[in-house]
């Protein structure tokens, strides 16, 4: 590979440990230097990595060798960069992808000697953290146990040493691979975990990692008794002490759901109900659970009065049960997850039944009606519905199914959207951090455009609908024009004089690879949501400057700034892949529980 015109500003950047900007700093003249650039943007990005079994590079690993011959020239040039004046985390990295992509034995090896050494001098404790991960990954991975055969003890203290108090996260993921690798001794690793529950607080941050930390240390206090965790006693006073933390954690969080609606007076009663469960393993705890369960009771009946009621009478507060049993199990990554792909878009399938069942039901359909717009002007007419041969017309039933989507989308946007994007925000905070690593994964969202749709889907979970669609619309616009070119597709007009014109988002959605490429629930939501006039028609809506500021403050604003964020992370390459398993174990499980409840 001829990459050598740039090697001296590889080796300056990549001397440092934190170079991913760096690397996108750098200009490249041929497909060899782009290739390398890219390549080692990867090996030095941050991937999630909180336990031995969290593998990163795994796109790469799916295709590297498809090119035999490139996969060796490949292999060739970044063993070639290991061996230049770069950081030792880097030098570790790079051997560490060629054993992820290419099982080479070697480079497993030599990236666990070089883990070791950068691990015996960093600090930062971010990069230890993923380091030992990795380390103790590679490992077990080339020697076949199950169990770490070194001493790495000292360097999963001294990490645990460097991080901050709050790293509740890390520091609960270090200590279970330390059980499950045996790396501690059992005592020290029990003393560890018992330090650790005592010093977290009590709150809606918190909560999560007081259940993980608690069965942990149940774990090892049974697993120094010889039992399972499940026969501790309940008047045990070790037990009861870290149970209590639970349980007052619990309570905690219930009182900082202070709000009167619906979502908040449920999420109240959720965790009362989780801290009485949690109680019952207490001993002498009978009257407080007695008087949580009258507390509640009340609350639960003015919850179910208050949940909106539509008109044909769907009563959703079963809906919301379930929505907070469910979301309330998952970590922040979890919930967002949650929120991109376990809310449904619209189902065409359905809306065509349905639809088709009107059309049979009502005579009132042989005549085309008008649609108004939101200052009340006849924006569309309904086309008529049957043809000459008494059949019902396809166009007649796509517009028909857009119009009537309006139900589902205030629906979903009222009871499912907003109350998990609430209860989400409300156990977590959702940084820029957070929002930039799921569009820079995003094969839906151009490289060139990364910095608009965080900024844009930013401004949403700010509650900034206005800002949020002027941004993201015509980024929305753009990103459909490109999935059509890499369908095939030309999305450019040439007029006579030629000139190229782009094509609208309307043509694009009608071109014919396009349709394919789209499940039909996709290419409904796409044209319903964006540009048909039957539907929300957002994208031409916004463009006209046709909506009121009021408008930007409605659950139909919010609904279309969802479906972008559900869109960026449909394509995700890796969030997808490493969270949504996670999410339906834990939805699973959370159903199982409540039924045997």
């Amino acid at each position: 590979m001829e990459f050598h015109r740039i090697r001296d500003a590889l080796q300056d950047i990549l001397q440092m440990e934190e170079c991913k900007k760096g690397l996108q700093t750098i200009k490249y003249e041929n497909d060899d230097e782009k290739v390398v650039v890219v390549i080692l943007t990867e090996i030095v990005g941050e991937h999630s990595i909180y336990e031995p079994k969290d593998i990163p590079y795994q796109f790469w690993a799916s295709n590297w060798y498809d090119d035999p011959e490139q996969a060796k020239e490949r292999n060739k040039a970044l063993k070639e960069i290991a061996q230049w004046d770069i950081s030792i985390l880097n030098k570790a990295k790079i051997y560490d992808f060629l054993w992820v992509v290419g099982k080479d034995h070697k480079s497993a090896v030599e990236a666990v000697r070089l883990y070791k050494e950068h691990l015996s001098v960093s600090q930062e404790f971010e990069a230890n953290f993923v380091a030992i991960n990795r380390l103790i990954s590679l490992k077990v991975s080339t020697s076949r146990k199950k169990t770490v055969d070194e001493d790495y003890s000292n360097l999963v203290k001294r990490i645990l040493e460097q991080s901050e108090s709050t790293d509740y996260s890390e520091r609960y993921h270090l200590l279970r691979t330390c059980d499950e690798y045996k790396i501690l001794p059992a005592n020290e690793l029990f003393t560890l975990v018992e330090d650790q529950l005592d010093s977290i607080a009590c709150g809606s941050k918190e909560i999560r990692f007081i259940e993980l930390f608690v069965a942990l240390f149940e774990k090892l206090y049974a697993d120094k008794k010889n039992m399972v965790a499940t026969k501790l006693k309940i008047f045990d006073p070790v037990v009861m002490k870290a149970r209590r933390k639970k349980a007052d954690g619990y309570i905690a969080v219930a009182k900082e759901c202070t709000g009167d609606s619906p979502v908040d007076m449920f999420r109240y009663v959720n965790f009362i109900q989780k801290a009485v469960q949690v109680l019952k393993q207490i001993a002498g705890t009978e009257d407080e659970r007695k008087q949580l369960l009258r507390e509640i009771e009340g609350i639960q009946k003015e919850a179910s009065s208050k949940i909106p009621v539509q008109k044909f009478t769907i009563e959703h507060s079963e809906t919301i049960r379930t929505i907070v049993n469910q979301v309330e199990n998952l970590d922040k990554e979890e919930g967002l997850c949650y929120f991109a792909l376990f809310i449904p878009m619209l189902d065409a399938k359905t809306l065509r039944e349905e639809t088709m069942e009107m059309f049979k039901n009502n005579p009132l359909m042989l005549f085309g009606s008008g649609i108004l717009d939101y200052n009340g002007k006849k924006k569309a007419i309904l086309p008529d519905v049957f043809g000459k041969n008494n059949e019902i017309k396809e166009d007649a039933l796509w517009a028909y199914m857009a119009k009537d989507s309006y139900i589902s989308i205030d629906i979903d946007s009222k009871v499912l959207i907003a109350n998990v994007k609430h209860i989400l925000q409300s156990n977590y905070e959702i940084t820029e951090q957070d929002i930039r690593k799921i569009v820079e994964d995003s094969v839906f969202v151009p490289e060139d455009r990364r910095v608009a749709y965080t900024k844009g889907l930013m401004a949403g979970f700010n509650n900034d609908f206005l800002t949020a669609l002027s941004i993201l619309m015509p980024q929305v616009d753009n990103s459909i024009r490109k999935f059509a070119e890499m369908c095939g597709e030309v999305v450019y007009n040439i007029k006579e004089d030629n000139t190229e014109e782009l094509k609208s988002m309307n043509a694009v959605l009608e071109l014919p690879r396009v349709k394919e490429c789209f499940d039909e629930s996709l290419w409904f939501s796409l044209d319903t949501v964006f540009c048909s006039k039957y539907g929300l028609n957002m994208r031409n809506e916004v463009a006209h400057g046709t909506l009121k500021d009021e408008y930007f403050s409605s659950y139909r604003a919010l609904y279309v700034w969802w479906f972008v964020f559900k869109l960026c992370y449909m394509y995700t390459r890796n969030e997808r892949n490493i969270y949504y398993k996670r999410v339906v174990q834990k939805v699973e499980k959370t159903m199982e529980d409540r039924q045997s409840g």
